[in-house]
């Protein structure tokens, strides 16, 4: 028998097994009869993602997600779990999912297959939970959670993220047995149980290792540093007063943090780092976190308080916008000016405003900053002299704000308050921007194109430079990357390169902007062939607003004298 016939006789034929074919992004691409008869399956269910197998809860926690991105990291995932058959009744299944590769090893899908363990759990159900559970909160106890990081420790060496552990003491609860007596102290630790769960994600891990000491083992991370801001969430929700029996009762928590890999290859060394940790955060003023190491917990804290000053930099708009020209080849004139921004907060003082921007959308105030930036930057051109000679603003934007609709009114907004033409707003984004957001960022394009937007494509030459890009969006721009113009002229094969990518952006209809431009040669060479714009320390560095209205107000400005 054939290959594909011997496939097409697995799936058809009558089996206890229940085989679903998912593809790279979790949607239903194919199953067999046993997984239709188990589940109820349908025509109606092709191309659904496979959330839709889940009881309601689990959906809401994003649990087939999860468990496809484990199988992704460790190349299979176990579950025992509910599931939901279209007619809306549960039942219990157990099996794996396994990611499926061709033969380039590109991820192309995944195989799930289970089998229903609706009766086995009738019976062992009660007694499992005993085993793996802490009886007062629910909890996993030690010795599952034991199992589970021996299972993440030996996984996370075949993936590039890392796996933190926290352990938590909480700090003096032995005053709460002692004053209250053990049923207060009971009720406590249920509801400490309750904020660690419901601070955690459900592919975290969380265990009531034993008296007042707890645990959480947060997987996924791409560095250790994102341990930071779990172990913050912990400190806060716990530092948070507790309620019962009328009483209020006020508790903080130390935490010690340890992190896989960085040497440790198994859990109990991973809790003696975790331990010392801890206990050298009891040490020095308690209610709070430490790293295992000195180097990590410097680096933790200083992006702790980095983030804080960011958040209040924020709030209290403390930036300002610098402006560097973009110079017409044909006139030699200012055609446009970029916004770039600058902080004036004292303790980001030192940072670089890349840095600042990454502290910014890791604190998810992306969207409020850029806010701020479009209705200054709208002003600040409205304020600019010669309106008559149309010169453009540019702004910035990134994958979080096209990833919201929420953009394009507050470009309009701003525009209409500033009494801006939009003919005169120019949206930049780079390649890797639109990679990210290519989901929904193609829609966002597409409606500000719409709107007289006009939308540039920032560093062409240091991402994928996927030429599918400049037709599958409104792009009207394209802004070669500095790397591209340094070795010109002198160096001929970066010349050809940058000839053929002005020919190329011209045949399809779209303006060229020149990006580093610093000697008179380049400018000569560029304007030569053709380039419609440049912008460089050749012409001018950002400078403020003050400066930059007077550079324009300068009927004498030329290349090269500022």
């Amino acid at each position: 028998m054939k290959l594909p016939c011997l496939c097409e006789a697995v799936f058809n034929s009558e089996t206890d097994y229940a085989i679903v074919v998912l593809d790279a992004e979790g949607r239903l691409v194919k199953w067999n009869v046993g997984a239709a008869r188990m589940l109820g399956l349908g025509d109606a269910a092709l191309g659904a993602h496979c959330s839709v197998l889940d009881p309601a809860p689990a959906v809401d926690d994003h649990v087939s997600a999860e468990e496809i991105e484990a199988a992704r990291q460790t190349g299979k995932a176990s579950f025992d779990r509910c599931h939901l058959r279209s007619d809306g009744t549960q039942f219990w299944a157990e099996g794996s999912i396994t990611p499926l590769h061709d033969a380039d090893h590109k991820l192309i899908g995944y195989l799930k297959m289970f089998t229903d363990s609706t009766e086995r759990h009738k019976g062992v159900g009660d007694m499992l939970f005993a085993a793996t559970h802490d009886p007062l909160t629910g909890l996993a106890n030690r010795a599952s959670f034991n199992e589970r990081l021996s299972e993440w420790i030996d996984a996370v060496h075949r993936t590039e993220n890392v796996v933190i552990l926290h352990l938590i003491d909480l700090d003096n609860f032995k005053h709460v047995n002692d004053r209250l007596g053990q049923v207060a102290g009971d009720l406590l630790l249920q509801q400490v149980a309750g904020r660690l769960k419901s601070s955690t994600r459900s592919t975290d891990y969380v265990a009531r290792l034993a008296g007042d000491e707890f645990a959480v083992l947060q997987t996924g991370a791409r560095s250790a540093l994102f341990g930071l801001d779990m172990a913050q969430k912990l400190v806060d929700v716990l530092d948070f007063p507790f309620e019962f029996d009328g009483r209020t009762v006020g508790i903080t928590a130390s935490i010690g943090i340890a992190v896989v890999p960085d040497g440790v290859e198994n859990p109990d060394a991973l809790f003696r780092r975790a331990d010392a940790a801890m206990h050298r955060r009891k040490r020095s003023g308690r209610n709070g976190y430490s790293f295992y190491t000195e180097q990590l917990d410097r680096e933790a804290h200083d992006r702790s308080n980095a983030l804080a000053a960011v958040k209040s930099a924020v709030h209290n708009k403390e930036f300002e916008l610098h402006y560097q020209p973009k110079i017409s080849a044909l006139s030699g004139r200012v055609a446009s000016n970029e916004a770039l921004l600058r902080c004036t907060n004292e303790r980001l003082k030192a940072r670089s405003t890349s840095e600042i921007v990454e502290l910014i959308r890791h604190a998810g105030l992306m969207l409020d900053m850029s806010e701020w930036i479009v209705v200054q930057a709208c002003r600040d051109a409205a304020a600019w002299p010669n309106q008559d000679a149309d010169i453009k603003v540019c702004v910035n934007l990134c994958a979080v704000e096209l990833s919201n609709r929420r953009i394009v009114t507050i470009i309009n907004d701003a525009l209409l308050s500033a009494g801006l033409p939009r003919s005169r707003f120019i949206v930049e984004l780079t390649e890797q921007v639109l990679f990210d957001s290519e989901a929904h960022g193609a829609a966002v394009l597409m409606e500000l194109h719409e709107n007289g937007i006009t939308i540039a494509l920032d560093d062409f030459g240091t991402g994928y430079s996927a030429l599918s890009y400049l037709t599958a969006f409104p792009i009207r721009v394209l802004k070669l990357d500095m790397s591209l113009i340094r070795e010109i002229p002198h160096n001929e094969p970066s010349c050809k390169v940058v000839r053929g990518v002005i020919h190329l952006a011209h045949t399809l209809g779209l303006k060229v902007v020149a990006e580093g431009v610093e000697t008179r040669d380049q400018h000569i060479m560029l304007r030569d062939e053709k380039c419609d714009e440049m912008q460089g320390f050749y012409f001018s560095p950002a400078v403020d607003q003050n400066n930059i209205s007077r550079m324009l107000a300068d009927p004498g400005f030329a290349p090269g004298r500022v």
